[in-house]
């Protein structure tokens, strides 16, 4: 019997997991698969626009000094389990990371944070838990809005999703 509840028990969480998972995922651009809508929790609007919103090639400070690298997995900033990690919070990384995307083939991006999802908690950092950013971003000469996802409360480094370089 305590076999029984123990894999009764294991079911239901790992089916308790894939029920959370699944409402804050969204795949790569192009992996043929349908993207689910993650659920926002908070979003932050100023003209019509998310804040914060801007483009890559703007005069904002990006990452001069470091070259970022490229993720070995595809799913990479494309999933709330795999979110891109730019953390502390208080460095202003993420805004950072954001200016410093292009697209394949260095085109410039525009971005703009659609809101915060997917609830998580962590000892390991001061707030004891944070949410994701997740930003819409959109290559200049591109049709597809490209969703990725920023934890800006726990350490990188930040990484390049696949499909993107840096400036």
């Amino acid at each position: 019997m305590n076999a029984l509840i123990s894999r009764s028990s294991r079911l239901a969480i790992l089916a308790l997991t894939g029920a959370l998972l699944a409402g804050c995922q969204t795949t790569q651009p192009g992996a043929g698969a349908s993207n689910p809508e993650p659920k926002i929790l908070s979003v932050t609007r100023q003209n019509g626009k998310g804040i914060p919103n801007g483009r890559s090639d703007s005069t904002a400070p990006y990452l001069r000094v470091i070259k970022l690298p490229t993720a070995t997995d595809p799913g990479y900033g494309y999933s709330a389990d795999k979110a891109i990690r730019t953390g502390p919070y208080d460095n202003r990384l993420h805004l950072l990371y954001l200016n410093s995307l292009r697209g394949p083939k260095g085109e410039p991006v525009t971005y703009e944070r659609r809101g915060a999802c997917c609830e998580y908690e962590d000892k390991s950092i001061p707030t004891g838990g944070g949410l994701l950013d997740v930003y819409d971003i959109q290559v200049d000469g591109g049709s597809k809005t490209i969703t990725i996802y920023v934890d800006m409360y726990r350490k990188g480094p930040p990484v390049l999703p696949v499909g993107f370089t840096g400036r």
